[in-house]
């Protein structure tokens, strides 16, 4: 696995920013998102009222193992429906596979309206990212310094790392809503051979992120 060559901007070399890690069958993740959407029809978290919301939470923890316990208040009707659905994504989806195999933790499936974009933030994680269905005006930027920014596309059909660390936003520039996946990678995961390429070729300071997070 090769380093990401950024080159020198404003005589500063840029520390990690993300990698194209590994391929994803887009196909079978958009028949789980399908799937899912027919049962459970969409709802923003971001904009859900008192009697949406808990499908709302659905939708924003749809892979997340302790999400359950976040819905004892809700209908009998509508707790059993939302169950039926996290079961399915918890256990026989292909998310399910990918977070096996690449050791992820949480898990939220989310959608991005066109023409739109987020305020500039920081994550304290590595993140894992795949896109669904999107788009070419679709791009993940990252801001350097004061005057500088690096943007990518990400490409559906691919998993990317993704320095959370570093102050980033997103864009989505096209005309219809862009669907992924976001998850974090387990810290610990990093100790696997599976990450000992990545860890080599990033530079990453793994053993500091290991000691600031417990999620295992």
């Amino acid at each position: 696995m090769d380093r990401k060559d950024y080159g020198t901007i404003n005589g500063k070399k840029p520390e990690w920013l993300f990698e194209e890690y590994c391929d994803i069958d887009v196909e079978r993740l958009q028949k789980d998102l399908e799937t899912m959407y027919e049962h459970l029809p969409w709802v923003d978290w971001q904009d859900a009222d008192d009697s949406d919301s808990e499908v709302a939470l659905a939708w924003k923890e749809a892979t997340d193992t302790r999400v359950e316990e976040r819905y004892k208040g809700t209908t009998r009707g509508k707790r059993a429906r939302i169950r039926e659905i996290l079961w399915h994504h918890r256990v026989d989806s292909y998310y399910q596979e990918i977070k096996e195999q690449y050791k992820l933790i949480g898990g939220t499936y989310a959608r991005m309206e066109p023409r739109s974009s987020y305020a500039w933030h920081t994550d304290k994680c590595i993140g894992f990212q795949i896109p669904v269905i999107s788009n070419e005006h679709c791009s993940f930027i990252f801001e350097l310094d004061d005057n500088v920014a690096y943007a990518f596309k990400p490409k559906p059909g691919k998993g990317y790392l993704v320095n959370n660390f570093v102050r980033h936003t997103f864009i989505n520039g096209g005309d219809v809503p862009r669907y992924y996946l976001l998850q974090i990678l387990n810290p610990k995961a990093l100790l696997d051979p599976e990450y000992k390429p990545f860890v080599r070729s990033s530079g990453f300071p793994y053993r500091e992120y290991i000691l600031s997070r417990d999620y295992v």
